[in-house]
């Protein structure tokens, strides 16, 4: 499909088109924390210190769902707060009841060790061949 042919703010609804045979979300697949779709994004902006996108300001999770993806929303719908993104986790009709605010994804302890040792080993080599040469 194009995207040329769709005004931006269409085309979130234009990929849910195209988007049918996605697997179905669970909540406990999104780590983060829940909220009501009533939420004033304001709130959460400000507890969170995140920079809330200027259209966003003013409105609640559900009514900025409803402006991103309209009657095409679907659970697992995400809205990208720049660092971080609310998603759709529960419906009440054609409307958010319920978002979770993501939580960026953080490598898990097992990678980050061997990441630590694997650069530690890398500039113990570089500091024994230095002395070496």
């Amino acid at each position: 499909y194009g995207y040329f042919l769709v005004p931006p703010d269409q085309i979130n609804r234009l990929d849910k088109l195209f988007d049918a045979l996605a697997p179905a979300l669970k909540t406990t697949d999104v780590l983060g924390f829940t909220f009501d779709g009533t939420v004033a994004l304001d709130l959460l902006a400000e507890e969170y210190k995140i920079q809330l996108p200027e259209q966003y300001q003013g409105l609640s999770a559900a009514d900025i769902f409803e402006n991103e993806f309209g009657q095409a929303l679907t659970v697992g719908d995400r809205i990208d707060l720049g660092t971080l993104y609310l998603v759709a986790v529960e419906l009440a009709g054609d409307t958010v009841a319920r978002v979770v605010l993501e939580l960026p994804e953080e490598p898990e302890w097992e990678d980050r060790f061997r990441t630590t040792l694997v650069a530690t080993v890398l500039r113990a080599r570089s500091l024994f061949a230095a002395r070496r040469g």
